[in-house]
């Protein structure tokens, strides 16, 4: 499976998600590495000297939830669209999963819906068949 996913650190100030950061750090230092990239998991290394962005070339889709050397941080969207985390300095290892809510919400709605409809047969199969003539 070929990962077409590019990621990125962008150190600045962090007023806004929606900022076009420069194209380099200002040290030169910062590092990335993506480590494991999945359907619904994405793990990246990375080293900041100052504290920045590292922000993911995927769409920000509701649902992405990431966490930092195990801690949960807030989702940001870099450009208004693209997945992005704000890391203060240091060594991080950062993971992103797909935990849609609605989606394991809807789940549980069909399941409810389908356990409902074979208690409902069950208990017409055992009242029998109606207008059923007994000799």
């Amino acid at each position: 499976m070929q990962n077409n996913c590019q990621v990125r650190i962008y150190c600045r100030a962090l007023g806004s998600a929606f900022l076009p950061p420069p194209p380099a750090s200002p040290s030169g230092q910062e590092q990335a590495k993506l480590v494991t990239f999945e359907n619904q998991r994405v793990v990246v290394d990375a080293t900041l000297t100052a504290p920045g962005i590292l922000a993911l070339s995927e769409v920000a889709y509701p649902g992405w939830t990431v966490r930092a050397n195990g801690k949960p941080l807030t989702p940001l969207r870099a450009y208004g669209l693209l997945r992005a985390v704000a890391l203060p300095a240091g060594q991080w290892r950062v993971e992103w999963r797909f935990e849609p809510v609605i989606a394991y919400l809807g789940l549980a709605i069909s399941l409810l819906t389908a356990v409902m409809l074979v208690a409902a047969a069950l208990m017409r199969r055992a009242r029998g068949p109606r207008g059923a003539v007994s000799l």
